[in-house]
């Protein structure tokens, strides 16, 4: 009977261990061009952005190209407002050179994040 608490009781702490990094919040959308984000480029087509928490509570952004590749990428939180004063989700992109990179996710609860970005991205 205490193998089966004990393995009741890991089984738990698994379970509440992985919760902690389920996704928060998912953004989906068509990119037409390529970018660039930590280091990896996704090609244009569809993206998936999802908010991962991690187990001392920091949101991890992972960016997942529907053809394959994928990053996860660090971000700063943002206090205030969307660029453009909106309460809808946003993603914006910058170009630095020839190479176009994620800048900032905005999500329409208001929460924003600035992508960190990697020397020569």
């Amino acid at each position: 009977m205490k193998i089966f608490a004990t393995l009741c009781a890991v089984l738990l702490g698994t379970c509440a261990a992985l919760s902690a990094h389920s996704s928060m919040d998912m953004v989906k959308f068509h990119s037409s061009n390529a970018f660039a984000v930590a280091g990896a480029e996704l090609p244009a087509g569809d993206i998936t952005i999802q908010m991962l928490e991690s187990t001392r509570g920091n949101i991890v952004p992972l960016v997942r190209s529907d053809s394959g590749p994928q990053a996860i990428v660090l971000a700063n939180r943002l206090n205030g407002e969307a660029p453009h004063g909106s309460d809808k989700t946003q993603v914006t992109f910058q170009r630095r050179g020839t190479v176009i990179g994620l800048d900032q996710i905005w999500l329409s609860n208001r929460d924003g994040f600035q992508v960190l970005h990697a020397g020569v991205e």
